[in-house]
């Protein structure tokens, strides 16, 4: 104890005086200060830590860098179980510098730890878009798959406007290539048929866990196309269920049993069973690897004829 109190003496004589040498000398003096604090904050002498850093917090902060001061301030209001007010100190500091990647490590471990998954990820969005260093990196991708862990259910809902025509994958407009190389035309009665359309999409994901590494997954969707001046709207639903496992090395996978039904023009068009199984590597936050392999067995409901794998 009394190195530490040897220390603080040093550090508040050093404020006292306003010249170079001493300004180099409160610098190395502070920068054991802060060490000896976060010591402190770790055995629970949280009172005598926070001596310290206001010590220090009363320096001239032109000659002091006060964010590591600040950084141990979040710690000692953690640890005495006010989150708010240590998200509020390290969300200033990110702030300040968006290029402090280990505050914002710091935010995003408060947030994960105070259950705040969502602001988590948004923080962890924002650290990888800022080029973190690799150590950072790496931890921000443990922190992400913990997040991933810990998110039992998803829901995606998506619109988007869709060419139409008589033959599906043409363009709007008079000439196309019909299969990508066979040039065609639409005729007159085509083109008032054609227009833009409008596909929705939804689709709800449950995945409670069941053993270590290894999740349930059950999955439910629905894609509906609404073509203008045409009769082939069509809407195809989709279910699944199974298991999700493995996380290890950014790899994971699923295996599910799959049913799929099919509607065209507002009519029963097909149903099919099979399974799929799939493997994904996370690369970053935003790109990924993945392969896929299924099988489908399809029954047409007019056209037995072409039931099959």
């Amino acid at each position: 104890m009394d190195i530490r109190r040897v220390i603080l003496g040093t550090v508040c004589s050093a404020l006292c005086v306003g010249t170079g040498t001493v300004s180099a000398q409160l610098k190395t003096d502070a920068e054991g200060a802060l060490k000896v604090a976060a010591r402190l904050i770790e055995e629970g002498g949280l009172g005598e830590a926070e001596a310290i850093l206001r010590t220090l917090a009363a320096s001239d902060p032109s000659r002091l860098d006060m964010r590591p001061v600040d950084a141990l301030a979040a710690q000692i209001a953690y640890r005495r179980g006010d989150t708010e007010e240590a998200s509020r100190i390290l969300r200033a500091l990110v702030a300040y510098d968006p290029e402090d990647h280990v505050r914002r490590f710091d935010l995003i471990q408060l947030l994960i730890m105070d259950g705040q998954d969502r602001a988590a990820r948004r923080q962890l969005e924002r650290l990888f878009d800022h080029a973190p260093p690799a150590d950072i990196r790496e931890k921000a991708r443990a922190a992400w798959q913990v997040l991933e862990e810990r998110r039992v259910f998803r829901l995606d809902v998506r619109a988007s406007a869709a060419p139409s025509t008589n033959v599906n994958t043409g363009p709007d407009m008079d000439n196309f290539n019909l299969y990508g190389f066979l040039p065609s035309r639409l005729d007159d009665m085509a083109q008032q048929r054609s227009g833009l359309g409008v596909s929705y999409s939804a689709t709800a994901l449950v995945t409670p866990p069941l053993t270590k590494g290894v999740r349930g997954h059950v999955a439910a969707g629905a894609v509906v196309s609404d073509y203008s001046n045409a009769d082939f709207d069509q809407a195809v639903l989709t279910a699944e269920t199974g298991v999700r496992f493995g996380q290890e090395a950014n790899v994971s996978g699923v295996a599910t049993a799959t049913a799929e039904r099919q509607y065209f023009a507002g009519e029963p068009y097909a149903k099919s069973a099979g399974a799929r199984v799939a493997l994904e590597r996370m690369i970053t936050n935003r790109l990924r690897l993945g392969a896929q392999v299924s099988a489908l067995q399809v029954d047409y409901d007019d056209r037995d004829d072409r039931d099959g794998p």
